[in-house]
């Protein structure tokens, strides 16, 4: 029995299968989470397989709860911004938040 566990992200398991082609597997079957949290747990418990970002997982992936069983990975278009207005960075708090936000992407 497969299950598939989508992070409802652009890249799903339609997308995923097209890319590795994999033709006979039903992109539809199995389960489907709206929570990322629900989605990993299940798979960290051994339940089945998610799709979803190496970023998210990664600290599941360090520690040996998830392996990663396909060297296929696609790459999403989506972006994230930090937006505020100009004058806003001599603020600390916003300052520090962009410093924290900027170094936890540089370790990634």
């Amino acid at each position: 029995m497969r299950y598939g566990f989508s992070m409802g992200f652009p890249i799903d398991w339609a997308t995923w299968l097209r890319s590795a082609d994999v033709r006979d597997v039903d992109p539809k079957s199995g389960l489907t989470f709206d929570s990322a949290t629900f989605a990993v747990e299940s798979a960290v418990q051994g339940e089945g397989v998610v799709l979803g970002r190496t970023m998210l997982v990664a600290a599941d992936l360090a520690a040996g709860r998830l392996v990663r069983p396909f060297r296929q990975a696609l790459t999403s278009a989506s972006q994230y911004f930090v937006v505020y207005p100009p004058r806003a960075i001599h603020q600390r708090k916003v300052k520090a938040f962009r410093d924290w936000l900027l170094g936890e992407i540089s370790h990634s």
